[in-house]
């Protein structure tokens, strides 16, 4: 099942930002996004209003720095997004309403409320901008797979990523390939044609770095003895060793004794920087990315395989283990 990813930090990065306001939503089809907008009177193209003394459902309109569309029998407050796009001159538009009704103003770019002059933020007003986006991330399920987790509403699997959106990696190991951050970078030919996700340097991130893609465990051996059942959601047989071998993405019950229950599974270590097999004994158990070799008995994991080298497991958890199985049986 897909997950949603929420953001609750973003460390400072060197990525030199635009003086346009960011945008607070997704990058939609009709290439707008919400952001919040003002503007000076240099700025302002024209203004739709309700015309408070006259026919309350045909608007009026003052000039600006251009003048007004020549109809307006269509309009509507509900979609001015629909007049900014039939304006070139017109990339976004700021929603609110005066003493005369709902306003709608229609702008050559949007500004901040500081390049503006504006010094009281604007409470009640609805403004979108033309945006460009970058490709959407396509999701792989996985205990261990590293995903992307942006700075926006939602997530950049299902929803179109706005330009200036940063995304950092959910977490890194040796096997795995990311950059520490990107961000959605608009396309300079064609501002409504998809953008590219880039670096700190600007660069291009390759498109395999952009894919989801798993830390995996090492393969885990579990010698068959008398004393072992292993039990997976897929099927294992004993290999020509006599060894139970297990792989990252495999989730299996491990149980010595006919008593002692052990649920296996490869995932991330706490600070999430290598995947490791995880044991549940009263609690999570990291058994370290390090580990190969997973056994009832210490003496089974000790057993030379019909291979160059040998495997042992971690003295101290088979120690655990042998533990708890005793006081179990007593």
């Amino acid at each position: 099942m897909k997950w949603v990813i929420s953001v609750l930090f973003f460390a400072c990065v060197s990525f030199s930002q635009a003086a346009v306001p960011a945008c607070t939503s997704g990058c939609d089809d009709s290439h707008y996004c919400e952001s919040s907008c003002y503007t000076d009177a240099d700025n302002l193209l024209y203004t739709v209003n309700t015309d408070r003394f006259g026919d309350p459902n045909k608007p009026k309109c003052t000039d600006g720095t251009a003048t007004c569309p020549g109809d307006l029998s269509s309009f509507d407050f509900a979609n001015c997004q629909a007049t900014c796009e039939a304006d070139e001159a017109c990339t976004a538009y700021i929603l609110d309403q005066d003493f005369n009704g709902d306003r709608c103003r229609f702008l050559t770019q949007c500004m901040s409320a500081s390049d503006a002059g504006v010094i009281t933020p604007c409470e009640d007003c609805s403004s979108e901008r033309k945006c460009s986006s970058c490709p959407q991330f396509n999701y792989v399920s996985g205990s261990t797979v590293v995903h992307w987790v942006c700075e926006m509403q939602g997530d950049a699997y299902s929803n179109k990523a706005a330009e200036g959106t940063l995304c950092k990696p959910t977490a890194s190991c040796e096997s795995v390939e990311k950059p520490a951050l990107i961000k959605c970078k608009a396309n300079d030919q064609d501002p409504e044609a998809l953008g590219s996700w880039v670096d700190a340097s600007e660069e291009a991130v390759p498109e395999d770095q952009l894919q989801d893609a798993e830390c995996s465990c090492n393969d885990l051996r579990i010698p068959a003895a008398a004393d072992t059942n292993l039990f997976c959601e897929s099927e294992h047989t004993v290999d020509a060793d006599g060894d139970y071998i297990i792989k990252s993405g495999d989730r299996c019950d491990l149980v010595c004794d006919a008593q002692l229950f052990i649920p296996i599974e490869c995932r991330f270590n706490t600070e999430k920087t290598a995947a490791s097999w995880h044991i549940e004994v009263d609690g999570d158990i990291d058994l370290g990315e390090d580990t190969t070799c997973l056994a009832c008995s210490i003496n089974n994991c000790e057993k030379s395989k019909n291979v160059s080298g040998t495997v042992r497991v971690n003295l101290l958890l088979l120690f655990l283990l042998v533990l708890l199985q005793l006081t179990i049986s007593t």
